[in-house]
Protein backbone atom coordinates (compact mmCIF):
# COMPACT_ATOMS: atom_id res chain seq x y z
CA UNK A 1 0.00 0.00 0.00
CA UNK A 2 1.10 3.53 -0.75
CA UNK A 3 1.76 6.59 1.97
CA UNK A 4 -1.57 8.55 1.90
CA UNK A 5 -0.87 10.79 -0.71
CA UNK A 6 -4.06 11.40 -2.91
CA UNK A 7 -3.78 11.73 -6.40
CA UNK A 8 -5.30 14.07 -9.22
CA UNK A 9 -5.91 12.54 -12.41
CA UNK A 10 -4.78 14.83 -15.58
CA UNK A 11 -4.61 14.85 -18.84
CA UNK A 12 -1.52 14.28 -21.13
CA UNK A 13 0.39 16.66 -22.22
CA UNK A 14 -0.25 18.85 -18.99
CA UNK A 15 0.75 15.91 -16.43
CA UNK A 16 3.89 15.38 -18.33
CA UNK A 17 4.45 19.43 -18.60
CA UNK A 18 3.71 19.65 -14.93
CA UNK A 19 6.23 17.04 -14.15
CA UNK A 20 9.13 17.25 -16.76
CA UNK A 21 8.02 20.35 -18.40
CA UNK A 22 8.76 21.00 -22.44
CA UNK A 23 11.88 21.90 -24.17
CA UNK A 24 12.71 25.46 -25.80
CA UNK A 25 14.20 24.81 -29.23
CA UNK A 26 14.94 27.42 -32.22
CA UNK A 27 14.88 26.36 -35.83
CA UNK A 28 18.20 27.50 -37.76
CA UNK A 29 19.20 27.65 -41.25
CA UNK A 30 22.33 25.19 -41.63
CA UNK A 31 25.06 25.77 -44.78
CA UNK A 32 22.25 23.95 -46.94
CA UNK A 33 19.41 25.73 -46.40
CA UNK A 34 17.90 23.09 -44.59
CA UNK A 35 15.83 24.01 -41.54
CA UNK A 36 17.10 22.75 -37.94
CA UNK A 37 16.15 22.52 -34.98
CA UNK A 38 18.42 22.98 -31.59
CA UNK A 39 17.28 22.60 -28.39
CA UNK A 40 17.78 25.97 -26.06
CA UNK A 41 18.47 24.10 -22.89
CA UNK A 42 15.46 25.66 -20.97
CA UNK A 43 12.70 24.01 -19.80
CA UNK A 44 9.27 25.57 -19.56
CA UNK A 45 7.27 23.86 -16.45
CA UNK A 46 3.44 23.93 -16.27
CA UNK A 47 3.57 25.96 -13.04
CA UNK A 48 -0.37 26.05 -12.70
CA UNK A 49 -3.38 23.69 -13.01
CA UNK A 50 -6.80 25.34 -14.06
CA UNK A 51 -10.05 23.75 -12.37
CA UNK A 52 -13.51 25.42 -12.30
CA UNK A 53 -13.24 24.25 -8.44
CA UNK A 54 -11.58 25.41 -5.47
CA UNK A 55 -9.50 23.11 -2.89
CA UNK A 56 -8.41 24.12 0.54
CA UNK A 57 -5.76 21.32 0.15
CA UNK A 58 -2.27 22.68 0.48
CA UNK A 59 0.65 20.25 0.57
CA UNK A 60 2.33 17.03 -2.09
CA UNK A 61 -0.34 15.07 -4.85
CA UNK A 62 0.36 12.23 -7.20
CA UNK A 63 0.08 12.93 -10.81
CA UNK A 64 -2.09 10.64 -12.73
CA UNK A 65 -1.95 10.48 -16.39
CA UNK A 66 -5.25 10.42 -17.75
CA UNK A 67 -6.18 7.83 -20.79
CA UNK A 68 -7.12 10.29 -22.96
CA UNK A 69 -5.42 13.73 -24.01
CA UNK A 70 -6.34 16.93 -23.94
CA UNK A 71 -6.16 16.90 -28.11
CA UNK A 72 -6.58 20.78 -27.96
CA UNK A 73 -3.15 21.24 -25.90
CA UNK A 74 -1.36 19.92 -28.21
CA UNK A 75 -2.38 22.62 -30.73
CA UNK A 76 -2.50 25.46 -28.02
CA UNK A 77 1.77 24.72 -27.64
CA UNK A 78 2.58 25.28 -31.20
CA UNK A 79 0.45 28.54 -30.88
CA UNK A 80 2.75 29.49 -28.21
CA UNK A 81 5.76 28.79 -30.39
CA UNK A 82 6.70 25.24 -29.00
CA UNK A 83 8.34 23.35 -32.10
CA UNK A 84 5.47 21.12 -33.71
CA UNK A 85 8.43 18.27 -33.23
CA UNK A 86 8.35 18.05 -29.66
CA UNK A 87 4.52 18.36 -29.48
CA UNK A 88 4.36 15.43 -31.76
CA UNK A 89 6.63 13.87 -29.37
CA UNK A 90 4.28 14.73 -26.90
CA UNK A 91 1.23 13.01 -28.24
CA UNK A 92 3.36 9.47 -28.97
CA UNK A 93 2.98 6.69 -27.48
CA UNK A 94 6.31 6.74 -25.04
CA UNK A 95 4.91 9.27 -23.03
CA UNK A 96 2.50 7.00 -20.29
CA UNK A 97 -1.38 7.28 -20.01
CA UNK A 98 -3.02 5.44 -17.48
CA UNK A 99 -1.13 5.72 -14.63
CA UNK A 100 0.93 7.90 -12.00
CA UNK A 101 3.97 9.89 -12.91
CA UNK A 102 5.09 11.82 -10.18
CA UNK A 103 4.16 14.57 -7.44
CA UNK A 104 4.15 18.08 -7.30
CA UNK A 105 3.24 20.19 -4.82
CA UNK A 106 0.05 22.76 -4.53
CA UNK A 107 0.92 25.45 -2.35
CA UNK A 108 -2.05 27.59 -3.24
CA UNK A 109 -5.22 28.79 -5.03
CA UNK A 110 -5.65 31.94 -6.61
CA UNK A 111 -7.54 33.48 -9.31
CA UNK A 112 -5.52 35.81 -11.15
CA UNK A 113 -2.27 33.63 -11.71
CA UNK A 114 -0.01 35.23 -14.44
CA UNK A 115 1.48 31.97 -15.63
CA UNK A 116 1.53 32.02 -19.31
CA UNK A 117 -0.79 28.52 -18.67
CA UNK A 118 -3.21 29.88 -16.17
CA UNK A 119 -6.86 30.01 -18.18
CA UNK A 120 -8.70 33.09 -17.55
CA UNK A 121 -12.00 32.58 -15.11
CA UNK A 122 -10.54 29.09 -13.58
CA UNK A 123 -9.28 28.66 -10.29
CA UNK A 124 -5.20 28.67 -10.43
CA UNK A 125 -3.63 25.81 -8.19
CA UNK A 126 0.03 26.90 -7.78
CA UNK A 127 2.45 24.06 -8.45
CA UNK A 128 5.91 23.62 -7.54
CA UNK A 129 8.60 20.70 -6.93
CA UNK A 130 7.62 18.83 -9.25
CA UNK A 131 9.45 14.77 -9.25
CA UNK A 132 9.21 12.48 -11.68
CA UNK A 133 9.28 9.05 -10.42
CA UNK A 134 11.66 6.54 -12.16
CA UNK A 135 8.72 4.24 -13.37
CA UNK A 136 4.87 4.96 -13.71
CA UNK A 137 2.67 2.97 -12.15
CA UNK A 138 -0.61 1.83 -14.29
CA UNK A 139 -3.57 2.48 -12.61
CA UNK A 140 -7.77 3.86 -12.77
CA UNK A 141 -7.80 7.13 -12.66
CA UNK A 142 -10.96 8.92 -11.12
CA UNK A 143 -12.41 12.61 -11.04
CA UNK A 144 -11.23 15.12 -7.85
CA UNK A 145 -8.65 13.97 -5.59
CA UNK A 146 -8.27 10.23 -4.75
CA UNK A 147 -6.14 7.95 -2.73
CA UNK A 148 -4.24 5.08 -5.13
CA UNK A 149 -4.67 1.79 -3.96
CA UNK A 150 -1.32 0.04 -5.50
CA UNK A 151 1.88 0.00 -4.55
CA UNK A 152 3.53 3.69 -6.26
CA UNK A 153 7.07 2.60 -7.61
CA UNK A 154 9.11 5.86 -7.49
Amino acid sequence: MTEELKAISIRQPWAHLILAGIPLVKQYQDEDGKTQVRTTGQVVMKDVENRTWYTKFRGVVMIHASLRDDRLAYRWLMGQGFSPLVCMALAGPEIPRGAILGQVEIYDVVKDSTSPFALPEHWHWLLRNPVMYSVATPCAGKLGFWTPRIEIAK
